[in-house]
């Protein structure tokens, strides 16, 4: 069996990561391709929801792929199934310059180092800033074809809603004219001259950092409102 492994943190997983997973799914000689998320939280987002993102990218990839989230380093893993492993074969696949990651695995008859590049110099870092923002536009230019911001919030999201009776509200596409009108009365019933700018966190920890659901950030000259859930 011919095994690729695909390590990182994926924090979320965005259309290059579906990228490099879909080049490997397509390979006829792959059997299989695990992707091996990082266990540590980076930029407020977990493990678990890099993995429900996953899921739904899923069905546009296949049954080869499988997701397994790692308590240490994903890097270690790809070592570790190679070690424990040898009547397999291996794809270890690496990103934009960490080739010297797997440098110890050249040479091994059993193993195919990948190089995954930088699908459009695509940014986990520039997707977080796009959701903290609730950016939707922003957000759609991360999404693999086919897979819709609703999708992705709904999954984004579902770690905080395991309770079944939890009340699920979203500030979708058909509802930001909806805001948008209310911010403009707003602004005509004090008559505003100017408007500081509306942050919306989906973040659930905001409330408890700020010990509140919204307000003006004399620091920043704008208005913050939680509205995750």
């Amino acid at each position: 069996m011919k095994i690729a492994i695909y390590p990182g943190a994926f924090k979320p997983p965005h259309r290059g990561h579906f990228s490099v997973v879909k080049q490997l799914v397509d390979r006829p000689d792959i059997d299989k391709v695990i992707v091996a998320i990082s266990g540590k939280e980076r930029g407020g987002v977990s493990a678990e929801q890099s993995a429900d993102v996953w899921e739904i990218y899923k069905p546009l990839l296949g049954p080869k792929v499988e997701t397994v989230v790692v308590d240490g380093s994903p890097v270690y893993y790809v070592f570790d199934q190679i070690k424990n492993n040898p009547d397999n074969q291996y794809v270890a696949v690496f990103g934009k310059e960490e080739s010297s990651r797997f440098k110890s695995l050249e040479g091994n008859e059993n193993v195919e180092i990948f190089d995954a590049g930088n699908v459009d110099s695509i940014s986990a870092t520039d997707f977080r800033d796009a959701i903290r923002a609730r950016n939707i536009k922003q957000v759609e230019n991360f999404l693999p074809q086919g897979i819709t911001t609703k999708q992705f919030f709904d999954a984004f999201t579902r770690t905080y809603h395991k309770d079944k009776n939890s009340l699920n509200e979203s500030l979708y596409e058909n509802q930001l004219p909806l805001l948008k009108e209310f911010v403009s009365y707003v602004k005509s019933f004090f008559k505003l001259k100017s408007l500081p700018p509306l942050n919306l966190s989906y973040d659930p920890s905001s409330p408890v950092k700020m010990k509140s659901f919204g307000g003006y950030d004399t620091q920043n000259k704008d208005i913050k409102l939680n509205v995750h859930n």
